[in-house]
């Protein structure tokens, strides 16, 4: 902008003449200097209306600090041309002392937006201000000061004329100043200091007092891409308004006349983009879009998110809501979930609802318990309201034959389940896609349901029922008979199994059996005998370990021990010993020498003693004893037993004894190929079912 001043003209001094009656006192006077000019933009045009312009005085054309300053809002006219009344803004006017050093002024003048201009020399006019203070001292009337009193001595009268003030502390401008020969105007320099500090460029002045300005934390950029922009707490903006800071609300913020966000530290609730309302009671609610909430009055604990989500809730409590419309229509449901577009949309008093995908349970209307996971997932087949209970559905369209079913799933893209307590896998050729096989140990099954089997094909298992019943099961309520059995399977592989028992989990168990076992061939078990790599050939053998066998209850206990000097030695026994066991046995054997080793004293308090013929002699020792626990005493074995009746004459190996295999025990003459006779796997069930009394 351009500034075209006539030097003779460009101020006016608008100051009571010192002719008035001498009761106008020096406050009255208006200090105020008349200043005019023509304001343009940088295109050169006249600005019109009201233009913000920083005025400033300088004792210096170029450089320097502002010895004073301030902003007004003054009125441009067509041309540009404008008046403004210096030192209107201050309650005291300008300062008198900006024009008692007998120095010249300068005036910078700064449009708001743009640098301040090449700077305007003020005429004589301004410096009668002056006149003002003609009857002050140092701006302060003669009462403010006290005479120093007579000195004595010969330098009295030299001191006083030369000093001229009191010694004493004296006020000055409302601070005390105190010292010997302090001259007023020293003192009023300081004062002036202490009252119109300068300021600083492109920070927004702050009146901290009366008659004191500084810098506020307002900082508006005046060059390159920011300028014009405002920082709060920072001299670098970024943006139209930056705050390096905290911005505390009372209450809530708006976009034009909208509430946009607002909520309540207290009431832990908080809204944001035009949720929720400013007059619900409820606690612990937040909600994020247009309208979510909105209707809430005593609900809490909610949390919506999404267009219209809990929407209409009212004094439902604990729901989660995210996506358009999701949980619309809930009013006093409590405990849902729902994320996707319209998910549990027309809920209304149903509770403990899931529902996770677009539409999702969105027939659903008071029923409750109810689970739905997948686009569509849910929905009635018959579109009726969905009010039944503890239904699920799991993949995209899994349906329900109608609302009112209870307890009733449908798992796989467009399942359908028609009957309450009821469980669907795959679509039942619903939706136009083909009823699913179901495949155990295999990827592609074959039937219904298909069982990796021994490599022919066909189905090994396949079992189709329409009731609430096992698929495979196998009873027989027989009281009596040798056909009454459970079940039966054979395999022809040497290698495989007729029946395998697997449980995954730790600490279960492959196989139950409730009563007794009998087994003809081997047995190879974790706790019978131990099977590990071979020491010797880990790469090629394993190595088995079987149980010590013995027609008693048998345990046994050994160590080794050396006697001392006196030949004598003591074997501590577990604390349960003699608790456990009875008619103990014994067995000592010397190392490393000849020597005699007897039992000394034999049990008793769980040890033994044992005496050696030499000091130092080195024993083995081995101690027996017979299990007399309780389950122990009741359950003795009977070591030999007479066969019952029909296992007479028949032998569990005959061919060890030269019998032909027709006499072992539980025989069964060679089948028909195509058909297996059922007595004949009966008799054998019925003989291997129990344990043969020989062998208890």
């Amino acid at each position: 902008m351009k500034f075209r001043f006539a030097c003779a003209a460009a101020a006016l001094l608008l100051i009571v003449p010192f002719t008035l009656a001498q009761t106008t006192t020096a406050s009255a006077l208006p200090r105020l200097v008349r200043f005019g000019g023509a304001v343009k933009d940088l295109n050169g045009n006249p600005l019109t209306g009201v233009v913000g312009i920083t005025f400033a005085l300088y004792s210096e054309q170029t450089g320097g600090a502002a010895l004073w300053l301030e902003t007004q809002n003054v009125t441009a006219d067509a041309n540009g041309h404008y008046v403004a009344l210096l030192g209107s803004t201050k309650p005291d006017g300008l300062p008198t002392d900006l024009f008692t050093s007998e120095q010249a002024r300068w005036v910078g003048v700064q449009v708001s937006g743009q640098a301040e201009q090449p700077r305007v020399l003020l005429v004589s006019a301004p410096y009668a201000l002056k006149a003002g203070d003609a009857e002050t001292i140092g701006g302060l009337p003669p009462s403010a000061f006290v005479k120093a009193p007579p000195e004595t001595g010969p330098s009295a009268g030299a001191s006083a004329s030369q000093n001229g003030f009191a010694t004493s502390s004296s006020a000055v401008g409302g601070a005390t100043v105190g010292g010997t020969g302090v001259k007023p105007e020293v003192v009023k320099s300081e004062a002036v200091k202490t009252a119109y500090p300068y300021g600083t460029a492109n920070y927004v002045p702050l009146w901290t007092s009366t008659n004191l300005i500084a810098n506020s934390k307002i900082y508006q950029s005046t060059s390159g891409a920011t300028s014009g922009d405002v920082g709060i707490g920072t001299t670098t903006p970024a943006a139209t308004l930056d705050v390096n800071g905290t911005i505390n609300a009372a209450t809530s913020f708006n976009l034009g006349s909208n509430l946009f966000a607002f909520g309540s530290f207290a009431n832990n609730n908080a809204f944001l983009g035009f949720a929720g309302n400013t007059t619900m009671t409820g606690i612990g609610n937040s909600a994020v879009g247009y309208q979510a909430l909105y209707s809430n009055t005593t609900g809490n604990y909610n949390t919506a998110a999404g267009i219209g989500a809990l929407s209409q809730n009212t004094t439902g409590i604990v729901n989660t809501a995210s996506g358009y419309h999701a949980l619309f229509s809930n009013t006093t449901g409590s405990d849902n979930t729902a994320a996707g577009i319209g998910a549990l949309e027309n809920n209304t008093m149903g509770s403990n609802n899931t529902a996770a995908g677009d539409c999702a349970l969105c027939n659903n209307t008071t029923g409750s318990e109810n689970t739905a996971i997948g686009i569509y997932a849910g929905q009635t087949f018959d579109n009726s309201n969905m009010t039944g209970n503890d239904n699920t559905a799991v993949g995209f369209a899994a349906e329900f034959g109608t609302g009112s079913l209870t307890n009733a799933t449908a798992i796989g893209a467009f399942a359908l389940v028609t009957e309450s307590n009821a469980l669907v896998l795959g679509s039942v050729g619903h939706g136009g896609v083909p009823n699913p096989s179901v495949g155990i140990g295999k990827t592609a099954p074959a039937a219904t349901l298909d069982v990796l089997d021994n490599g022919t094909g066909g189905s090994t298992i396949s079992s189709n029922t329409a009731r609430a019943v096992n698929a495979v099961y196998g009873g027989n309520s027989a009281t009596s008979g040798s056909g009454a059995n459970g079940g039966y399977f054979v395999t022809a592989s040497p290698q495989g199994a007729g029946v395998v028992g697997v449980n995954s989990a730790s600490g279960g168990t492959a196989g139950y059996f409730s009563g007794n076992v009998y087994i003809s061939g081997s047995l190879t078990k974790s706790s019978g005998t131990f099977l590990i790599d071979h020491p010797l050939d880990p790469a090629h053998k394993y190595l088995y370990h079987s149980f010590v066998e013995s027609p008693d209850m048998m345990n046994v206990y050994n160590g080794n021990v050396v006697t001392n000097q006196r030949g004598v030695a003591t074997v501590t026994l577990p604390d349960y010993f003699e608790a456990l066991n009875q008619d103990f046995r014994y067995q000592l054997t010397v190392i490393g020498q000849f020597a005699q080793a007897i039992v000394a004293k034999e049990i008793n308090g769980n040890r033994f003693t044992i005496k050696t013929s030499k000091p130092g002699v080195k024993v083995s020792w081995q101690v027996t004893g017979i299990r007399h626990d309780a389950y122990a005493d009741a359950h003795r074995v009977e070591v030999q037993v007479e066969k019952p009746p029909q296992e007479q004459g028949r032998y569990l190996h005959p061919e060890l004894f030269g019998a032909p295999a027709e006499q072992a025990i539980g025989y069964v003459a060679p089948s028909v190929p195509t058909e297996r006779p059922q007595q004949a796997e009966g008799d054998k069930v019925s003989s291997l079912k129990r344990t043969p009394v020989s062998l208890k």
